[in-house]
C-alpha cells in the first residue's frame, strides 16, 4: 500500500510529483511588495492569537490522531506525527495492511513501508509543520522578513464563503509564472479572522509547467497552550480530496531527539 495521498514524493507513487512552492527553500531577495492591507491583516490574525510571538516560539510538535482516504483501496489508520523547526518531520501510520514511516531531515527523505523495506525519496514534498498545522506562523515568519512578499488579493469566493487572500511569496521581482510556483496563500475568514484554507502548486515532474493544485482546508480548531490549531485538516490535490487527518491529541516544545528523524 502507498501513501501518495499523505506525501507527494518521487519513487513511492505512480504519479511523480515534486512540491516546488516550499517558501523557505527559496532565495532571498532584499526587497519585496509589502502590500500595507495585507499586513494590516495578518496583524490581526496574529493578536487574535496571542500575538506573532506565540507562534515562532513553537520549536516541536507532536501529535496523534487518524487519517483516513478517499480512496476505497485505502484503509483508515492511526497516526503520529513529529516535527521540528529544523526542517525535521516524520510521519507514522498504522493500518490493516501494516505500517507506513515517511521522514524529512538533512535535506533528504526516506520511506520504510509494511514489507520494512526502505526507499530513499529523490525528492520530498515541502511537507511541514506550518503548512499542515501551524499556518499562521507562515504570516508570522513573513511579517518579521522584509525579503518575503505579502499581498492581498481581496474577498475571494470559495465553497460559498467569502474569504481574505493574502499571496506570500519570497523571489521578489520575479516573473509571474516563477512567483505561480514560489507562493503560498492564505484564506482568512473575516469573521474569526482565522486561517481556513492554504492553497500552493506542485508540478509533475517532467511536466514542468503543468502546475497542480494542492491545498488544505481547516477546521475544528481548538487551543493547545493558549494557540488555535486546526484539530481536522484535509488535503486536496488538483480540487480533490485525498485524504482527512483528525487530530486527537497534539503537544507542543515537547523533548524529540533527533535520532527519531531516522528508520
Amino acid at each position: 500500500m502507498t501513501r501518495c495521498s499523505r506525501w507527494l514524493h518521487i519513487g513511492a507513487c505512480g504519479m511523480a510529483l515534486l512540491l516546488v512552492s516550499d517558501i523557505k527553500a527559496q532565495t532571498k531577495r532584499s526587497t519585496a511588495p509589502r502590500d500595507p492591507a495585507a499586513i494590516a491583516i495578518a496583524q490581526q490574525v496574529l493578536q487574535a492569537a496571542g500575538g506573532p510571538a506565540a507562534y515562532l516560539n513553537v520549536r516541536r510538535w507532536k501529535a496523534t490522531g487518524s487519517v483516513s482516504f478517499s480512496s476505497p483501496t485505502e484503509p483508515s489508520a492511526t497516526v503520529s506525527i513529529e516535527a521540528t523547526d529544523k526542517g525535521q518531520y516524520r510521519e507514522d501510520t498504522t493500518s490493516p495492511s501494516g505500517e507506513d514511516s515517511f521522514v524529512v531531515a538533512n535535506g533528504s527523505g526516506k520511506r520504510k513501508g509494511p514489507d520494512g523495506k526502505q526507499h530513499n525519496l529523490g525528492f520530498q514534498s515541502s511537507r511541514d509543520v506550518d503548512g499542515m498545522f501551524l499556518p499562521a506562523r507562515i504570516l508570522a515568519a513573513a511579517l518579521s522578513d522584509t525579503s518575503t512578499a505579502l499581498v492581498d488579493r481581496g474577498l475571494q469566493t470559495i465553497d460559498g464563503k467569502q474569504l481574505h487572500e493574502i499571496g506570500i511569496y519570497t523571489n521578489a521581482g520575479a516573473s509571474p509564472k516563477d512567483i505561480a510556483t514560489n507562493e503560498r496563500e492564505l484564506f482568512i475568514d473575516p469573521n474569526s479572522m482565522q486561517i481556513i484554507r492554504l492553497r500552493e502548486f506542485v508540478a509533475q515532474m517532467f511536466r514542468y509547467t503543468r502546475n497542480v493544485r494542492h491545498e488544505f482546508i481547516y477546521s475544528n480548531v481548538q487551543s493547545v497552550s493558549g494557540i488555535p490549531i486546526p484539530f481536522t485538516v484535509e488535503e486536496r490535490l488538483a480540487g480533490q480530496s485525498i485524504s482527512t487527518l483528525t487530530l486527537q491529541q497534539v503537544q507542543l516544545n515537547q523533548d524529540i531527539a533527533d535520532a527519531d528523524f531516522s528508520l
